[in-house]
């Protein structure tokens, strides 16, 4: 037996034993761990219109965004102005009620790829004062883009994978890894009719394309996933965009990942 399947044997071993302390045992032991992490996700369908009048309290690609006084149309650290992607009205709770709106920007020119990388710029609004909404218009250097309504329908949402879900329950990552049978993670998921997929997503769980994208700090909360197409934006080989919201700290996570 190699080293590799030795420390496996030892590791589930030890598994069992927490589980059996627990009295986790079975699938339908798994399912209720789960279900409580459940979450509501609007899955986006995008659709070029004709760009209203009025587009600031709408949710959009492309168009005017909502400005309030005070505020400026966000810039790079050299003062290059930023790409308005799109801005999203959470007004049916598919993120926390406390996020009234997010918006995202981004360097259209030289598309970033990490949260380190300067060109990016997410705007989380959990206070509105739309009294106070002024208009900006669109810097001329920025890219002239078509407007594309925003539609959303609901799903249930799950982490994706047992991998994943590590990060959320450890008891039902560790109940993944003992039960004696195949894909109990994904029998759950699909007897709770949870969706997963590469398609542009506000709130719920994130799908990785290349593989678990999550920052550090578990204080974050994802807040959307957007797929290439959507809105007639390309992220890098046919790519998506993963962004991160911090509560606490009231920081906000970017990456880029592509094919």
């Amino acid at each position: 037996m190699s080293d590799k399947n030795i420390t496996d044997a030892a590791q589930l071993r030890g598994y069992r034993e927490q589980l059996d302390e627990l009295n986790l045992k079975t699938i339908d032991d798994l399912e209720g761990l789960v279900r409580p992490l459940l979450r509501d996700a609007a899955k986006l369908k995008v659709k070029k219109a004709k760009m209203p009048e009025e587009t600031q309290l709408k949710s959009h690609f492309g168009g005017q965004p909502y400005f309030e006084k005070g505020e400026q149309w966000p810039a790079n650290k050299d003062g290059k102005f930023l790409d308005i992607i799109f801005q999203f009205w959470n007004t049916e709770n598919h993120l926390p009620e406390y996020i009234k709106l997010i918006q995202f920007f981004c360097d259209l020119d030289d598309k970033p790829w990490n949260a380190w990388e300067d060109g990016w710029f997410i705007k989380v609004y959990e206070k509105l004062d739309t009294d106070n909404m002024i208009t900006i218009d669109e810097p001329e250097e920025c890219w002239s883009r078509d407007y594309y309504e925003i539609k959303v329908k609901t799903i249930r949402s799950l982490p994706e994978d047992a991998y994943d879900l590590k990060r959320f329950d450890e008891n039902a990552s560790m109940l993944c890894d003992a039960l004696e049978e195949d894909e109990p993670y994904y029998k759950v998921m699909k007897k709770l009719k949870a969706e997963k997929g590469l398609h542009s997503q506000i709130g719920g769980y994130p799908c990785w394309l290349q593989g678990t994208g999550f920052p550090e700090d578990k204080d974050f909360i994802f807040l959307f996933q957007l797929d290439s197409d959507d809105g007639g934006l390309m992220w890098g080989d046919c790519g998506l965009v993963y962004a991160f919201y911090n509560p606490k700290t009231k920081e906000t996570h970017y990456t880029l990942e592509c094919c």
